[in-house]
């Protein structure tokens, strides 16, 4: 994959991830966060957008090495899945085990959360990088099975 492709794709996993995270923390789950004063009123945007291309960057570059055969959906959905729950999982987990303030309840709904989010991020890394549809011949088209090479002899 050319830097470019790298850098394009890491840009789309941190503008993608902003927004969702937007969206979950800042407005869907607002209330759970702000009544108990654990979050900040205004973020440190500078720390967060640095936080978001730390991981970014590094969850396009494994792709490459780490997708698997299929369609880009499945594969991406795969490895988005798996990194969800090497980084989503453990994290909610430590920090429910170190901290006072999460309820399990929350912390559930954020490990889901975070799963869905990575699937989704997974498979816009495997169309932006490019890779091959490993699905067989025929099926990157959607054309299903291969007929047949033809016969050297007529019918009887």
């Amino acid at each position: 994959m050319s830097f470019q492709k790298l850098a394009i794709a890491a840009v789309v996993v941190v503008v993608v991830s902003f927004i969702f995270d937007y969206l979950f923390y800042g407005v869907i789950m607002s209330d759970f966060f702000t009544d108990d004063g654990t979050m900040l009123e205004m973020p440190r945007f500078g720390w967060l957008i640095t936080g978001y291309f730390f991981f970014a960057f590094p969850f396009v570059y494994f792709f490459e090495r780490a997708h698997s055969a299929g369609s880009k959906v499945s594969s991406g959905a795969k490895y988005g899945v798996i990194v969800a729950l090497m980084i989503g999982v453990f994290m909610n987990l430590m920090m429910y085990s170190l901290d006072n303030t999460p309820h399990l309840n929350e912390v559930i709904v954020d490990i889901i959360y975070t799963i869905v989010l990575y699937a989704i991020l997974g498979i816009i890394v495997a169309y932006l990088t490019g890779l091959p549809d490993d699905r067989g011949p025929g099926k990157g088209t959607g054309g299903g099975a291969v007929p047949p090479p033809p016969s050297g002899g007529g019918e009887s």
